[in-house]
């Protein structure tokens, strides 16, 4: 240890007599605990294949010292497999998310704070647009390999909260692929015995797959008072839905609660008897009451619901005028249709471009902002961050329905709202579009041909301008 200190006191010395280093080799050392403020270069000659290592090793050059102005980092990362780490490292976005990654690697100097400059070069930047592409972040072996390095790190079985404690991989990750993290354990964790039966553990992956994401809290809540109030649960469960001012929230909690919320082949097959109130009464069913009875089953479900709790927290509290979104956060169809206050979920095919909801006079507008090659390209485009243009639905004409509904022409249509959700391309696994805020259509309908079908075109304008990065994103051609 002695003989390092000496090599580390050489590399910041003034005099140049000689004994003076100019630089340092290290192989897995100095990547922590070690302080050295004069460090004004690194360079990185070796695969990573950790986030963590590739910060601390980052941090060497990072530390103040008032002689130093600033440090190059040179980083050979056409040595790297997984080069998909840099934007997760600079950024601190540990989603693993494929579209969030891309658009960290594109925004570059933005994503870390201050004066640092991060400049990819056009190789360098392909090599990760391409590992990114590569990667399969949702595989059973990617997901059990960061199970092990956590499991590995605690020398013990990991709970939902060391995962959000130690921030290296999002656990909505293990819920996309195996529907709950009691189910990862099950298949992946072979001294794991679950004590749960097959209709708890039914449960578990009911709240995990349609809450825990954290993206409405209200269902969050009401799971969460259930288990502190045990056998009382049922006597408190009316009181807090009547404690709800909006009659359509209201109603909607008790849809997503009961399961009557979820589609048909839902209802009767993956959730089938996941009903934690009952939809006429709105007291919590004698079934989840018995559940929650349970210790082991009453354990695992806080977990669930406290990481959900908390990740509305951090992002999803500061909701967009009077709804339950969030500005510039991502929502797949399932999420909007709920944050809607719709009374059931569709899919892609049965809301299309947009869909018009009569109950809470509501219409989401989706756009996939880069069309598939042999798709007829509609026009979908940006003509500044505040204004977009997009098509009807065909056929229809610039006297339907459906141009009433945007317009707000008629009386029932003026309280309409209208909000935009966007996505660069339909590739990614969770198909969620980024909340663009509210839009109102400008100007009037205007006729066009699509084939030989009538459509017609719509000049829309932003309540709230996109986001700088959001909108570099989905407007560039990477």
């Amino acid at each position: 240890m002695a003989e390092r200190l000496s090599y580390t006191d050489r590399l910041q010395q003034e005099e140049t007599d000689g004994s003076e280093l100019d630089y340092l080799l290290s192989v897995d050392v100095f990547n922590e605990g070690i302080d050295i403020p004069k460090v004004n270069q690194i360079i990185m000659l070796r695969p990573t294949e950790s986030a963590i290592v590739f910060t601390q090793q980052l941090g060497r050059g990072l530390r103040k010292d008032r002689e130093k102005d600033f440090v190059v980092v040179i980083d050979f990362i056409a040595n790297y497999k997984r080069s998909y780490l840099i934007p997760i490292a600079l950024s601190g976005d540990t989603s693993y998310d494929k579209d969030t990654l891309r658009r960290k690697s594109l925004e570059g100097t933005r994503i870390i704070p201050g004066c640092s400059t991060i400049s990819f070069d056009p190789i360098s930047r392909d090599s990760i647009y391409r590992k990114i592409d590569e990667a399969d972040f949702s595989g059973r072996a990617f997901l059990k390999e960061q199970y092990r390095s956590l499991k590995a790190k605690l020398g013990r079985i990991p709970t939902i909260a060391d995962f959000r404690d130690d921030d290296t991989i999002d656990i909505q990750r293990f819920v996309d692929e195996f529907g709950s993290y009691h189910s990862f354990l099950k298949y992946a964790e072979p001294s794991f015995h679950s004590m749960l039966s097959p209709k708890e553990e039914r449960m578990l992956t009911y709240v995990s797959r349609s809450f825990s994401d954290g993206k409405r809290k209200e269902e969050l809540e009401f799971i969460m008072e259930a288990l502190k109030k045990g056998c009382h649960a049922a006597e408190s469960s009316l009181e807090y839905i009547k404690g709800k001012e909006n009659p359509l929230l209201r109603e909607s909690v008790l849809d997503n609660l009961s399961g009557s919320f979820a589609q048909p082949s839902d209802q009767k097959k993956r959730y089938k008897d996941c009903s934690i109130t009952d939809r006429t009464t709105g007291r919590i069913t004698e079934s989840f009451r018995a559940m929650i009875e349970d210790e082991d089953f009453r354990r695992e479900m806080k977990d669930i619901i406290s990481d959900g709790l908390c990740r509305f927290e951090e992002r999803y509290s500061r909701r967009y005028k009077d709804t339950l979104f969030t500005l510039f956060e991502k929502y797949t169809y399932e999420d909007i249709c709920r944050l809607l206050l719709w009374k059931q979920n569709l899919n892609a095919l049965a809301i299309g471009g947009y869909k018009y909801d009569e109950r809470t006079r509501t219409m989401p507008v989706f756009i996939n902002y880069e069309k598939e090659p042999d798709a007829i390209k509609y026009e979908d485009r940006f003509l500044s961050p505040s204004e977009v243009i997009a098509f009807s639905k065909k056929p229809r004409s610039v006297d339907s329905p459906d141009a009433d509904h945007i317009y707000k022409r008629t009386e029932r249509d003026r309280d309409n709202r209208i909000f935009l959700f966007v996505r660069k391309n339909k590739e990614d696994r969770r198909k969620e579009f980024y909340f663009l805020g509210e839009i109102h259509a400008a100007g009037d309908p205007e006729p066009v041909m699509v084939g030989d079908q009538k459509a017609f075109r719509i000049h829309y304008v932003l309540d709230t301008p996109v986001r700088n990065d959001i909108y570099d994103y989905l407007t560039s051609s990477i």
